[in-house]
């Protein structure tokens, strides 16, 4: 779990508050990317299975809610892409706005 605020994207308060939605992809690599050459398992939202099947979240940051897999039905378990590795699978996400 993690928190932003949208004053942290962007460079000052007016515009934060003028944020209507953002855009999200969320990733699980098991090594990083500036460790070279070689294999990198990894998940990200969307079916990893199938070519174009990535694919980001558009949360409405105008009112207060929760967006999940439960009813995007976006991320499919046993999809990453690389190796068989439980423990990167995405398998269930939440996002949750809160407005101040």
């Amino acid at each position: 779990k993690f928190d932003i605020f949208t004053n942290q994207l962007v460079d000052t308060d007016a515009t934060a508050q003028a944020l209507q939605t953002l855009q999200v992809n969320l990733l699980t690599m098991n090594r990083y990317a500036n460790q070279g050459s070689g294999l990198r398992a990894w998940d990200a939202i969307g079916d990893n299975r199938s070519s174009g099947g990535l694919s980001y979240i558009t949360v409405d940051l105008r009112r207060n809610g929760i967006v999940n897999n439960t009813i995007s039905l976006l991320e499919p378990e046993g999809d990453v892409s690389g190796a068989n590795d439980p423990d990167l699978d995405i398998v269930d996400w939440s996002i949750e706005v809160q407005r101040p």
